[in-house]
């Protein structure tokens, strides 16, 4: 069996990452009345607009099941508004209200703080390149649970 070198092995080192961001995060958010899921909606919708439900858990990486509990909860809280498609009555889209919007804008100075901080002594193509990479990682993990009961077949 050949020995597991943690700090060599791609998952460990991207869900090691992940927490330290989150933990110096989440207070500042936790101020400002919004929880991390709750920054990642803000932040798509201030990006991409409004979206349908199935997007935005694609934007934000979201089961649909905690996003659509979670957009309700934002929806009660006046960040966020549902709007019926013209087109389809059945289909909803998700916006930001002005309140939302107010928060999320409040917010992004903070995320470009932490960026900042993450890319100290990197160079700009280095970041270009890490960028590049994380899309890429991102994207290999389609299907990845369907590979993995494949191989262990």
């Amino acid at each position: 069996m050949d020995a597991l070198k943690l700090d060599e092995l791609l998952p460990y080192l991207v869900n090691r990452l992940g927490p330290r961001v989150e933990a110096g995060f989440a207070g500042p958010l936790r101020a400002n009345g919004i929880t991390l899921p709750m920054w990642r909606v803000l932040a798509v919708l201030r990006v991409s607009g409004p979206m349908g439900l199935n997007d935005l858990g694609a934007g934000t990486s979201l089961p649909l099941s905690t996003l659509s509990r979670l957009v309700g909860d934002m929806v009660s809280r006046g960040l966020l508004s549902r709007i019926r498609k013209p087109d389809d009555a059945r289909a909803v889209e998700v916006d930001l209200t002005d309140r939302g919007r107010a928060v999320a804008n409040a917010m992004t100075p903070l995320a470009r703080h932490y960026e900042t901080a993450m890319a100290r002594g990197f160079a700009s193509a280095e970041l270009a390149e890490l960028r590049r990479l994380l899309i890429k990682l991102y994207a290999n993990m389609d299907g990845i649970e369907t590979t993995w009961r494949a191989a262990a077949e």
